[in-house]
């Protein structure tokens, strides 16, 4: 199993966290490793959080098909998680 880092903002973060918890996407500690910074008020300071690869495809699996009436936040977070996994897979040269 890979492991690795994404590097996510605190309103990404709480943005993966709160769907994580209503879809019941809910795996070994991955809503621990989601859950953002409460005392941090700038929502656009970086956490880099280190995830497997199967907690990243968990995430994807939980995550609302693309469109325009998503959350932004969603939207990048689903293009950092693919980017993991295709690093995963594919080594750092394909992404």
């Amino acid at each position: 199993m890979e492991r690795g880092t994404v590097s996510l903002t605190n309103s990404e973060l709480t943005a993966l966290y709160n769907l994580a918890i209503s879809q019941g996407c809910q795996k070994d500690d991955l809503v621990s490793k989601l859950k953002p910074d409460a005392s941090n008020t700038d929502q656009n300071q970086v956490y880099t959080v280190q995830i497997s690869e199967d907690d990243a495809e968990v995430m994807l699996d939980c995550l609302p098909i693309p469109s325009e009436e998503v959350d932004p936040n969603l939207t990048s977070s689903r293009i950092k998680i693919q980017q993991f996994i295709s690093r995963c897979r594919f080594g750092s040269e394909m992404v």
